[in-house]
């Protein structure tokens, strides 16, 4: 009774084993040219039959591309960053590359440690989400002078040349303009937090789109928000509402930090007897799943996900390859659109 050969541990022990130079095969698992298409062939069978993994750590040791990405979120708990994670990694392996996780919970200091991390582990780029370092801090300039590629994806910081960001005050634009046009003329902003970079990024944009239709910003508008903030979900929502019954402010329309908010939010003032739109219309924002589920179904801003992730993806794909790709990037702005649906109607 034949046995199957044991899975050869290293580059040099497949090579011994098809009888081939360990330099023919390390061109072919590094996909090199020169190396004839039947050679090729037999290699790639030879490492599926005997389940054979080339070590990725011990080539980039080499100067070798791993094949690696290391991503970098604040956190993954809210639906919009758990999708933009798995478009991000469903993009990467199409370009036949791996990814590493990380989270940072906010913490510059922790952001700074994975980086490392990542640089230690020779990743062949870094993705940045919502980042809070700037491109002078010590991980992001150790990347530079290693020849890393870091993109960076809506960063807070400004002036970074690599990134792809979304543009939140047209998102402002788009939601303001739709509520003027069904005739509302008194607003509420929930949860816009203006400490916060997106938070103050959309209060910039709505103020900017107020002046063009003639609206007074001191007195159409209330901003009700917890500054400081991290978690923006149902029950934030919820306090939000009780900030609208402290406050009473006689507004027709609302703008809403996100879906999760404006749920929370209704929720809470259906206790209260209120009726969604005929008490107060509402535009959210992510467009999440959810979004469409609710009652009313909510009218909110699509980040356009794929769009921005697409966008981030071919960026690092061009700084990898080098060449004039590289040389002709270009900052990306993804300009959201509105999704319309019940939560907000004609006065």
């Amino acid at each position: 009774m034949s046995t199957r050969p044991s899975r050869p541990a290293t580059a040099a022990a497949l090579a011994r084993h098809l009888g081939l130079s360990r330099w023919t095969v390390s061109r072919v698992l590094n996909g090199h040219p020169g190396v004839l298409p039947a050679t090729v062939e037999r290699v790639q069978q030879a490492m599926q039959e005997l389940g054979y993994q080339p070590n990725a750590l011990a080539r980039g040791l080499r100067g070798g591309p791993t094949g690696t990405i290391g991503i970098c979120f604040q956190e993954i708990e809210t639906p919009i960053l758990v999708r933009k994670s798995s478009m991000l990694q469903q993009l990467l392996r199409e370009q036949g590359r791996h990814t590493m996780i990380e989270l940072t919970v906010g913490s510059p200091g922790l952001e700074e440690r994975i980086i490392a991390h990542f640089l230690s582990m020779r990743v062949d780029g870094i993705v940045l989400i919502g980042s809070r370092l700037s491109e002078d801090d010590p991980g992001p300039r150790n990347a530079r002078e290693q020849g890393t590629p870091v993109v960076w994806i809506d960063p807070e910081k400004p002036g970074i040349d690599h990134r792809v960001t979304l543009d939140r005050a047209y998102s402002m634009k788009l939601s303001l303009e739709y509520l003027h046009s069904l005739g509302h003329r008194s607003f509420v902003t929930l949860g816009l937090d203006p400490t916060d970079a997106y938070g103050a990024a959309k209060l910039a944009g709505l103020a900017h789109t107020a002046q063009k239709l003639g609206l007074n910003w001191k007195q159409d508008f209330t901003h009700l928000c917890r500054e400081g903030k991290q978690q923006h979900d149902y029950a934030y929502g919820e306090h939000m509402a009780e900030l609208l019954l402290e406050k009473k402010p006689e507004a027709t329309a609302a703008i809403v930090l996100n879906d999760r908010v404006a749920i929370g939010m209704m929720h809470r003032l259906r206790k209260d007897g209120w009726r969604f739109p005929q008490d107060l219309s509402l535009v959210s924002y992510d467009n999440n799943d959810i979004a469409a589920y609710a009652w009313p179904p909510l009218t909110t801003i699509d980040q356009r996900v794929e769009s921005m992730m697409r966008a981030a993806a071919d960026m690092l794909d061009a700084l990898i390859e080098g060449g004039e790709a590289a040389e002709a990037i270009q900052p990306q702005l993804i300009r959201p659109t509105l999704i319309e649906r019940e939560s907000a109607v004609q006065v």
